[in-house]
């Protein structure tokens, strides 16, 4: 399931600025189950950032957009989304380190490289995979924030068969969705799944546990 990722290639000074990332190989599934995938990581994220380093219930965000376009050059017949659904109380410098080291505990197995900092972005890391394209982003200013992309995947337009692959979303994690690009009330699945049931991380799929070569572009800081 889903994406948390960066990885290290020459010079990183400038790694998250200029060019846009480009994958290496994108996966050949639909975008909905890359979505289901990645929202799935994200939830349980949220999960183990709380239970792991007491932050509390994250809170939905209620403007802007919870899901959007992740800017890849994606090849033709491809596209790619990001999702970040709502934060929680900030991290504080005490236990910064050990989540960064824990997240990336958790994304590594999905071909995910190890965190980077984002300089321009505060207290924030960076985890990317070059295969797919997808990028994970932690951090914390006056609260903690987590964005997972579902990576380069195949569908024609952004949000194609939306909403499938959102039931994984809890319903109190569920606010304004797509906003700036519906302009109208989000259109949520019926079902969510037993808010009593914690979440678990996604199987890994063959393409993704296979080993990846760094890209030599630069990926553009959004």
């Amino acid at each position: 399931m889903g994406t948390i990722v960066f990885a290290g290639c020459g010079n990183d000074s400038e790694k998250y600025f200029g060019e846009r990332a480009t994958p290496n190989s994108p996966r050949a599934v639909p975008i909905a189950q890359a979505r289901r995938e990645a929202l799935t990581l994200l939830v349980y994220l949220y999960d183990v950032l709380t239970k792991e380093f007491g932050l509390g219930e994250w809170s939905r965000f209620e403007g802007g957009e919870q899901i959007h376009d992740e800017p890849l050059d994606c090849p033709e017949g491809y596209t790619a989304e990001s999702y970040s659904l709502g934060a929680a109380a900030p991290l504080g410098k005490d236990k910064w380190e050990a989540a960064v080291k824990r997240v990336y505990e958790i994304v590594k197995p999905y071909g995910f490289g190890p965190p980077k900092e984002e300089p321009s972005h505060g207290q924030a890391v960076s985890y990317y995979n070059p295969n797919t394209g997808a990028e994970i982003r932690l951090g914390y200013n006056n609260s903690t924030s987590v964005d997972v992309g579902s990576g380069c995947a195949k569908g024609t337009q952004l949000f194609e068969n939306w909403p499938e692959g959102a039931e994984v979303v809890p319903q109190r994690l569920r606010g304004s969705g797509r906003a700036l690009y519906t302009m109208d009330h989000e259109i949520w699945p019926d079902q969510a799944p037993d808010p009593n049931t914690p979440p678990t991380p996604p199987l890994l799929s063959q393409q993704q546990t296979k080993p990846s070569t760094p890209p030599s572009h630069k990926h553009t800081q959004k």
